[in-house]
């Protein structure tokens, strides 16, 4: 009925030298078969104490038995008090595991949850864990943060395609569960081919990779990155869009010049000239300080812009330039305000102020999650043991290595929460998250706006109206530090160990882009979502989380600190600061 284990890096068999995946027969002879899983599956008793004497009696039968066994655990024991289910299961061998069907009830997953807790308290090994995947099920994003041996999948999970070949009727589900890439055993009437073609989509992606958040301010980015971005084709699109909507509502003026602030490799230049605006009618000036860039800038001028591009290298906040009509600037970071955008563009917040600005405004947003590979960031020790770079896989969360079943047997332990925050948690990561769920939804966190002379009421030509001359002498226009206070509320009773963030920006007029949204069009894929770590807490059903994030900034840094049940993270910007 089953095929042995399929994994990453091997194929099914059936022989006994290697894993196999058998139903319990009383008359089978297993002595001889060391690689094998052999699947216990009882009939549901209401009495869960029944159910595990049988259990340990079928164990029993085989105690000199060194394969691997499945217990199919039936979901309707689940009801069981938690104290009596722990007490039944942490007698099962380090051999055993525990198969549960997944299903769209929570309390399945919220009762395994509360045995592994106890199991962390009494300092007992936790059971060990395998799934049965049989259906389409929404509770995949809980069931995934799990530890985790192996999937099986069920029979009545298959469909037949118009090849009338046997494939998965819901194959997003077990992509979306298997992000560990854990051993998967097959019905044998599954096409192989199609499930080597699945697989490899899990394999060829990067999950849960920690990053260290760019400062292109002061580090200059390396062609490589900047050729990376432009591969976002929704990105240059969009601020396409915007431009062309821009120079739309220019078009009055005798003649428009266009800044592009921080331009990188051209790109964005690229795509203004697209336009196919009269040249006569327009002017275009970029500044850019990064020396990796202008060599590919000034051949690209010669060769492809035919020198209507001039060019300067240096700090947009110290280059001379002349009076603008549209500023382009290409500064977001993933949390929209993490890369100084709004330090670097303060100058046009004065007297130079343009008359329109892309993009116009971007907005930060927050939501509370846990996932997997915070636990692993227990201690700076820990995330010193490898180099934090873009360009390199620096997971810290690995997948079970399918050719060392055995030692995957061993009980996991969980780090209990220090009364010292380890310098690891106290510092945003950037993270594309795959293996974690998430406990409400995103809210807002902060915006900035680079207005647009109309609505402080300029006129065409840009001069300044008297109430806003004065004011101007009194103070800055605008100041970029930040403060807010987010709630949120838990459905389900869980663990949260961080918050994840997002930016969304409009650019101009109707013209967005995004990180996450409904609109495909507008999400961009050349930027990672933020992550701030908290340390690991346990929520309650229906709880209230308070998350108290601020943005500081002097004269020479920036920093955000965050505050998570009464601890401070990031004070002062001791761990992370952003550098002007």
């Amino acid at each position: 009925m089953y095929y042995g284990l399929y994994t990453h890096s091997s194929t099914p068999v059936n022989l006994p030298s290697g894993y196999q995946f058998l139903l319990y027969q009383d008359h089978y002879e297993i002595n001889n078969l060391d690689n094998t899983i052999i699947l216990i599956s009882i009939p549901s008793y209401v009495n869960v104490v029944d159910f595990f004497e049988k259990v340990y009696k079928k164990l029993d039968n085989y105690n000199t038995f060194h394969g691997y066994f499945t217990i199919e655990f039936p979901n309707k024991l689940w009801v069981t008090p938690t104290e009596v289910l722990f007490n039944l299961l942490r007698k099962l061998p380090s051999n055993v595991s525990v198969l549960v069907t997944l299903t769209n009830d929570t309390s399945v997953w919220t009762k395994w949850r509360a045995i592994k807790e106890t199991c962390q308290k009494t300092q007992s090994p936790c059971p060990n864990l395998a799934l049965l995947f049989s259906s389409d099920i929404n509770l995949v994003k809980y069931w995934r943060t799990e530890s985790f041996l192996f999937i099986v999948i069920a029979p009545e999970s298959l469909t037949t395609n118009q090849k009338n070949l046997r494939i998965l009727s819901h194959p997003q589900s077990l992509l979306e569960l298997n992000v560990q890439q854990a051993p998967l055993i097959l019905p044998t009437d599954l096409n192989l081919a199609y499930i080597k073609w699945l697989t490899k989509l899990t394999s060829s992606l990067t999950y849960d990779l920690l990053i260290d958040p760019l400062q292109p301010l002061t580090h200059d980015l390396s062609q490589d990155i900047y050729h990376q971005f432009e591969k976002d084709e929704n990105k240059y699109n969009q601020y396409q869009a915007a431009m062309d909507l821009a120079m739309e509502d220019l078009s009055s003026l005798p003649r428009i010049v266009v800044l592009f602030v921080g331009p990188g490799l051209g790109k964005l230049i690229d795509k203004f000239f697209q336009l196919e605006w009269d040249p006569e009618k327009v002017s275009v000036y970029a500044v850019e300080k990064n020396i990796n860039c202008m060599e590919v800038l000034n051949k690209k001028n010669s060769l492809v812009w035919n020198g209507k591009v001039i060019l300067s290298e240096g700090d947009i906040r110290e280059v001379e330039i002349p009076n603008v009509h549209l500023v382009v600037s290409e500064l977001l970071g993933s949390f929209g305000d993490n890369e100084l955008c709004p330090e670097i563009l303060a100058r046009f917040e004065t007297k130079s102020r343009p008359l329109i600005m892309i993009p116009s405004s971007y907005a930060s947003y927050l939501q509370p999650v846990y996932s997997k590979v915070l636990t692993k960031l227990d201690s700076s020790e820990e995330l010193s043991k490898f180099q934090m770079d873009p360009g390199q896989d620096n997971s810290l969360s690995s997948g079970i290595a399918s050719e060392n079943l055995p030692d995957l047997l061993k009980a996991s332990s969980v780090q209990s929460r220090s009364p010292i925050i380890p310098s690891s948690l106290q510092r945003p990561y950037l993270c594309k998250l795959v293996n974690y769920y998430d406990l409400d939804e995103f809210k807002k966190v902060w915006e900035f706006e680079h207005l647009s002379t109309e609505s402080v009421g300029f006129s065409l030509d840009g001069s300044l109206p008297p109430t806003y001359k004065k004011a101007l002498e009194i103070q800055p226009l605008v100041s970029t530090s930040r403060t807010n206070t987010l709630r949120f509320i838990s459905l389900i009773g869980c663990c949260i160990n961080g918050f994840y963030g997002y930016f969304s920006s409009n650019l101009y007029g109707h013209v967005n882009i995004t990180l996450i949204g409904e609109h495909s069009h507008e999400i961009c894929d050349s930027w990672y979502p933020i992550l701030f770590p908290v340390q690991e807490e346990r929520v309650e059903a229906y709880s209230e989380i308070e998350f108290l994030i601020t943005r500081k900034v002097t004269k020479d840094k920036v920093w955000y600190e965050w505050d998570f049940r009464g601890q401070k993270y990031n004070a002062n910007g001791a761990y992370y600061q952003m550098d002007l």
